[in-house]
């Protein structure tokens, strides 16, 4: 049985019942194979509005109120108890969604469910399955949803491209998007965004030569693409105040040990942005309300003796804009990036116990 995802005990029902309207969250994706893209349908004009009936509307609404409401609070801590009670949710929601198939309370509930497939038990796959019933099943809408439901059209069009290009199913996320992108809607800015991204991340699908890079790690020395052909190299990308990128330094240690003596190394890039006192007070100066916290050189010194780093880290203090970040498109992390000997991504975005098989597949071909 796999485990759930290290965010568990931080989720609430509350939390979960809002999913479908919340950005991305930064844990931990574990893309499976590239699958051959599916067959699509192709975008088109939209479709003529659809027959509502706003009493069908409020009823499941108020139906799925009382549902959810079963669910709230913190879910339980132990890994069973925590499956059990994400099973039920996830259950229920299914049909809630069977019962008032068609209405936005039923299609919120099954985006809902994807959500948890995806995010809670690690199932990527599964949740798309969902996401794009869902998406078949509204994009043809012309109606505002009632009060209560957080998703619309384009929104669901764009959380299901998002959930396609996670998993490197592009083809079919460009279908969606272009299709998505016909509103006036504030989504449309975020998916024109999500389009523009399609093209490098053509250019970083595992297969493809990495991008070359250069940088220094923190004891001075340099570190070129280039130099490590011939080996297996893991970028590994991680900041000191993201959890989930945190939670992944065991599994990166127990990596090192494992494989010492092979041709596998190991190059972080820590993504804390340098700050000062005297940027702060520049940027308050501009106007900006949200600073960001004191960062320097001393502060990486502590986190690198906090986790136990010992292999090499980049740090430029350019946060998410240093080049070694905008040259792989991080956005989220952890990042991870295997590359094999001969300079080709291999790889991507695995962590646990698929990083390992990826690494190990890769160093038992030279034998």
């Amino acid at each position: 049985m796999s485990r759930l995802r290290p965010l568990l005990p931080l989720l609430t029902l509350a939390a979960l019942a809002a999913l479908a309207a919340a950005g991305p969250a930064q844990v931990t994706e574990d893309p499976a194979p590239i699958p051959t893209p599916p067959v699509v349908q192709e975008p088109g004009p939209a479709a003529e509005a659809t027959s509502v009936d706003p009493e069908k509307e409020a009823a499941a609404m108020a139906e799925m109120d009382v549902f959810v409401a079963q669910y709230k609070g913190a879910p339980p801590r132990e890994e069973e108890a925590a499956r059990a009670h994400f099973t039920a949710f996830r259950d229920g929601l299914l049909e809630l969604e069977r019962q008032h198939h068609g209405t936005w309370a039923g299609w919120q509930a099954m985006m809902t469910a994807g959500q948890i497939e995806s995010r809670i038990f690690g199932e990527p796959l599964t949740g798309i399955g969902h996401y794009r019933k869902v998406w078949h099943g509204v994009r043809g809408r012309t109606d505002k949803p009632i009060k209560g439901i957080f998703l619309n059209v384009p929104r669901v069009g764009m959380r299901f491209a998002e959930a396609l290009m996670r998993e490197d199913l592009l083809d079919e996320a460009e279908v969606v998007l272009r299709e998505a992108a016909h509103t006036e809607l504030p989504e449309r800015e975020r998916i024109l965004q999500r389009l523009a991204e399609l093209p490098e991340r053509r250019r970083l699908l595992p297969g493809q030569a990495a991008p070359a890079f250069e940088a220094t790690d923190t004891s001075g020395k340099p570190h070129r693409l280039e130099d490590y052909r011939g080996k297996t190299l893991l970028l590994h990308y991680w900041s000191t105040i993201n959890g989930p990128s945190l939670s992944t330094m065991p599994e990166i240690a127990k990596l090192v040990r494992e494989t010492a003596g092979s041709d596998f190394r190991i190059l972080s890039i820590n993504t804390d942005q340098y700050v000062t006192r005297e940027i702060q007070e520049a940027l308050k100066a501009k106007g900006q309300t949200f600073l960001p916290r004191l960062f320097n050189e001393d502060d990486l010194k502590k986190a690198l003796a906090k986790h136990q780093i010992t292999w090499p880290v980049v740090w430029d203090g350019q946060g998410m804009e240093g080049p070694l970040v905008k040259g792989y498109t991080i956005r989220n992390l952890p990042g991870i990036y295997l590359i094999g000997p001969d300079g080709k991504i291999r790889a991507r975005r695995k962590h646990g116990d698929r990083l390992r098989e990826a690494v190990m597949a890769v160093l038992q071909e030279k034998g």
